[in-house]
């Protein structure tokens, strides 16, 4: 009799495992759409420059992408956002320190128009843009700008 539940419950535990790997293998990034791809020069810009305002507003001179918050995975985004901040004069930290300033954003596609979030450090700003002439964007609201969020 312990031999047969010794059994069933490796038989199950091996079900479940494959079960799992199954899952985890179903399991995809969320793409990233062609509007946000073939706008990402000025999403990018739009984004290093309100992260610029607000670092040299802080004093800071280090930005820190957040990795508790998991930004959007569009790679070229976030590699033109860096070098913008770069070219803007400002270091990108690869380690967590007190005096940089952590950064997020959140770019998405709404209907017919584009949303992005940045949050730096206690601020987090919001702003609408539909999409404009050659890949342009366009602001279609006003800057929303929320302390302590």
């Amino acid at each position: 009799m312990k031999k047969i539940l010794s059994l069933l419950a490796a038989g199950l535990c091996l079900t479940s495992c494959a079960s799992i790997d199954k899952l985890k293998s179903n399991i995809q990034k969320p793409s990233i759409s062609s509007t946000i791809n073939d706008r990402s020069e000025y999403i990018s810009t739009a984004i290093a420059d309100w992260v610029s305002e607000e670092a040299q507003a802080a004093g800071a001179q280090n930005v820190e992408f957040s990795t508790s918050m998991s930004s959007n995975a569009n790679e070229t985004i976030s590699t033109r956002v860096m070098s913008k901040l770069q070219s803007n004069g400002f270091k990108i930290a690869t380690t967590t320190d007190t005096t940089n300033m952590k950064v997020w954003y959140l770019v998405s596609e709404i209907d017919d128009n584009i949303l992005i979030r940045i949050r730096a450090d206690n601020r987090e700003a919001t702003r609408l843009f539909s999409k404009g002439e050659n890949n342009s964007i366009v602001p279609a609201s006003p800057l929303t700008i929320r302390a302590n969020p």
